[in-house]
């Protein structure tokens, strides 16, 4: 497997991580057609996520369903499981296409890595479904 050398690194613990993730602000991009696009979170072979300020300045975390088209705040399970990738550093943050048209109508493409996880969960999850192949 090929590295990639030189990943966009927003910080190199959890805590700081997760303090620039929810920094982050939305951005016009041109890739996207010049519009407005939010910072999101993608956990790698998991959910996507992503940050919403509520009118009270306070944030919440928001689980993307239906390729990004609907959010639903995240429940205490999931935001713990978030956490634990958080840790493992298994989050990808990112820009990605908006949902519908933009990403054709399927998963949003990323447009701007701007952290890439170092953690094993590439290998891991390769790992695993090959044996869970060979198990079947």
């Amino acid at each position: 497997m090929r590295k990639q050398l030189n990943k966009p690194r927003l910080a190199e613990s959890a805590d700081g991580l997760w303090k620039e993730m929810r920094s982050l602000q939305p951005m016009v991009m041109r890739d996207a057609g010049s519009r407005l696009v939010s910072p999101g979170f993608r956990v790698v072979c998991g959910k996507d996520f992503q940050w919403v300020k509520g009118p009270d300045g306070r944030g919440r975390l928001e689980v993307l369903e239906g390729f990004g088209a609907l959010s639903r705040k995240a429940s205490n399970a999931e935001v713990a499981e978030f956490h634990d990738d958080l840790e493992e550093d298994r989050i990808q943050v990112g820009y990605f296409t908006q949902p519908g048209y933009a990403s054709g109508y399927g998963v949003q493409r990323l447009l701007l890595e701007v952290h890439a996880p170092e953690g094993q969960a590439f290998e891991a999850m390769s790992e695993r479904l090959e044996d869970e192949k060979w198990a079947r």
